[in-house]
């Protein structure tokens, strides 16, 4: 498949600007709808998160605890992530 020029441009450019949204948006994850206080909080804590938009999810799959997500970077601060890092030990040093 062939694109001309123009489409080719525009597509790159649109690419570049989600690239550019991706690396100033902050995804953060946790069990429960997180109020601003919660939010402001977490920014204050994390010094790259100041100048990040942030977007609360909730994810059903966390226990406690949250991740935060910037671009492909994820800072993971779960008790699931705890709990797996614990159950990986555990199977290492039986064998």
């Amino acid at each position: 498949m062939k694109l001309d020029f123009k489409l080719k441009k525009e597509l790159k450019e649109f690419l570049k600007k989600k690239l550019e949204e991706e690396k100033n948006t902050a995804y953060i994850y946790a069990p429960y709808k997180l109020n601003n206080k919660e939010l402001e909080e977490i920014r204050r804590k994390f010094a790259f998160l100041s100048n990040k938009k942030i977007i609360p999810e909730v994810d059903n799959s966390l226990i406690a605890g949250f991740k935060i997500k910037v671009g492909t970077k994820v800072y993971d601060f779960s008790v699931k992530s705890v709990l797996n890092s614990l159950k990986q030990s555990w199977y290492e040093n039986l064998g």
